[in-house]
């Protein structure tokens, strides 16, 4: 076998050697933290130290496709060939010289083939060159889209009503007038005197002439004008014939004769497949084995108009694979496609397999790249450790103490276990949350059941409107005295809204110092917004600005009994609290 493709070979163990290999496991052991494990490279026992190089095998094919298809296109009365081809199965797309190329490319090219060219009358105008415009029918006319064929449009000074309200007499139709009467007084010596004194009567307006309104000057009167896009007729010239009532066929061009063709369509395209190769060792370092792309030495470059089986002859189960890859390209090659060249290469990438003890314990790991890759390792061990610790914890008092040793297993950055912790996070995440929102509800039911009484009384004797309506003791006022009950209401759907907004934001990320804290959290900030709406409502309370109608709140409170209300509040308050305790102790 060729030494370039060699699979497995024992190297010695020397002091060289296990330096090399003490220094990349202890660059990988600080290339994490959150473990005990720093430097204990230092400390292994090397026992096993083999080069098995990794192969990565790839085969690229440029392939050559041709269709055979009909075609047509106007006829411009030209000379023609003598038709000698009827049928596609006539043609052998291979004969002709089209597109070729040395380079992986993709490309489509299309020849017509001489000889089955010939001329037929345009089905879809019959010969004729034109077509019946389908917008007008062919009538050449169109109905009149701003008008909609009426020939009239509403006045848009007026908006169709034929005039507007008197300003002077507001359309009363008669103004007043004032003028003065005389009328006679005696004085205390009993002499009659005169006097003056003004007075109104209606009079017919003189702008409106006793209408009461007064007649649109753009319109006359009749609410609606002529169109001017067409004059009053209600139809336009169709903008698609231009008046005709016929339009140019689109598939002959007019020409109503439609040369028919054969055609030979080419499409260049290629293809690549890769696979690897490793020692079965190998396959169990995850992180090495799932690596997208490699740096190496190309051991093999090699490229022909077509690869045959057994073109390699290194290592044996390569070159069946190579062989594998020849075979299910080969399957695609028909009449229809051909292969221009393939190409073939095989990457090395030189890889160390070493096995060690530490603290009397075996463990693996590869060395590539000027990195090691652990199979199982002290720290991998660790990590699990960890993993399992977090799933014991998790849940009840124990949640914060999950999150920290989530914290360290990513600080570990344990290949393996990645999306295992972040899983862990997640549920972590969830649960705190949970918390929160426990917070949050507790705090929304003490405030609705032990605050609202209190503010309904603060209401009713802050409330302006009610004291007004005390005041003057008239029954047109009292709707009004259901306002404090419908800002109670107002005030709980208003708590509702502030419990829903803090629920449905994400609280898993906050520092506290214990799974309590996150409780107090979502009551401390509940009882802050609970505080500014208060204060809102009992401002505007205060100044006498009604949060709803008066008869809106009244149809509520009608709905919404206080008792069932109260009710309802309790056997709610009495569900959280199992809930809470529930996820407490479990």
């Amino acid at each position: 076998m060729d030494e370039k493709f060699i699979r497995r070979q024992p190297l010695a163990i020397d002091q060289e050697a296990e330096a090399r290999v003490k220094e990349y496991i202890n660059a990988y052991a600080a290339s994490s933290e959150g473990h005990p494990f720093a430097g204990y490279g230092d400390d292994i026992k090397l026992e096993t130290y083999e080069l098995c190089p990794i192969y990565v095998v790839s085969l690229r094919t440029q392939y050559d496709k041709r269709y055979v298809n009909r075609g047509q296109y106007p006829f411009k009365n030209t000379t023609l060939p003598v038709r000698t081809v009827f049928k596609e199965s006539d043609v052998d797309p291979w004969s002709f010289k089209m597109h070729t190329t040395d380079r992986f490319v993709e490309d489509n090219c299309t020849h017509e083939v001489d000889g089955s060219q010939h001329v037929e009358t345009c089905g879809t105008c019959s010969g004729k060159g034109e077509l019946t415009c389908s917008k007008c029918d062919g009538r050449g006319l169109v109905t009149c889209s701003s008008c909609g064929g009426d020939g009239t449009i509403r006045c848009t000074s007026c908006g169709g009503k034929g005039g507007s309200t008197c300003s002077y007499c507001h359309g009363t139709g008669g103004v007043q007038q004032s003028y003065e009467e005389s009328y006679t007084i005696r004085d205390y010596t009993g002499r009659e005197q005169i006097r003056y004194r003004t007075k109104y009567k209606t009079v017919t307006c003189s702008h409106c002439r006793g209408k009461g309104t007064i007649v649109c000057s753009s319109c006359g009167g009749n609410g609606n004008k002529v169109c001017r896009e067409c004059g009053g007729s209600g139809e336009l010239v169709c903008g698609n014939c231009h008046g005709t009532g016929k339009v140019t066929c689109q598939t002959c061009k007019g020409c109503g004769r439609l040369v028919h063709a054969i055609y030979v369509d080419q499409k260049l395209y290629n293809t690549r497949s890769k696979v690897y190769f490793f020692d079965p060792r190998v396959r169990d370092v995850a992180e090495i084995y799932e690596k997208d792309s490699y740096r190496g030495q190309w051991v093999l470059d090699r490229k022909e108009e077509r690869l045959e089986r057994g073109f390699f002859r290194g290592e044996s189960e390569m070159a069946e694979q190579l062989d594998g890859f020849l075979d299910k390209h080969a399957e695609d090659v028909s009449t229809g496609c051909h292969i221009l060249f393939q190409q073939a290469g095989i990457l090395r990438v030189d890889a160390w397999w070493v096995e060690y003890t530490y603290e009397g314990k075996h463990y693996d790991g590869v060395i590539s790249e000027d990195h090691f890759y652990a199979g199982v390792s002290p720290i991998t061990e660790f990590g699990d450790e960890v993993l399992e610790k977090v799933d014991k914890a998790l849940g009840g008092t124990g949640t914060l103490k999950a999150r920290k040793l989530v914290e360290q297993a990513e600080s570990l950055d344990v290949y393996d276990n990645r999306a295992r912790v972040q899983k862990l996070r997640e549920l972590v995440e969830k649960h705190l949350n949970t918390l929160y929102r426990l917070g949050t509800d507790l705090m929304f039911w003490l405030i609705a059941l032990f605050v609202t009484p209190f503010l309904y009384n603060f209401y009713d004797s802050l409330n302006p409107v009610l004291r007004y309506a005390h005041f003057t003791n008239d029954p047109a006022w009292a709707p009004y005295s259901w306002l404090p009950a419908v800002q109670c209401v107002i005030f709980l759907i208003l708590l509702l809204l502030a419990r829903i907004v803090l629920n449905v934001t994400n609280h898993g990320k906050d520092r506290h110092v214990s799974v309590f804290g996150f409780i107090l959290a979502g009551m401390g900030v509940y009882l802050l917004i609970s505080l500014v709406i208060l204060a809102v409502l009992l401002g505007l309370n205060y100044l006498g600005v009604s949060i709803v109608t008066t008869w809106t709140g009244f149809a509520v409170w009608r709905v919404i009994r206080f008792f069932l209300f109260a009710v309802v509040l309790i056997i709610a308050l009495l569900v959280e609290l199992v809930k809470w305790l529930w996820g407490l102790i479990f």
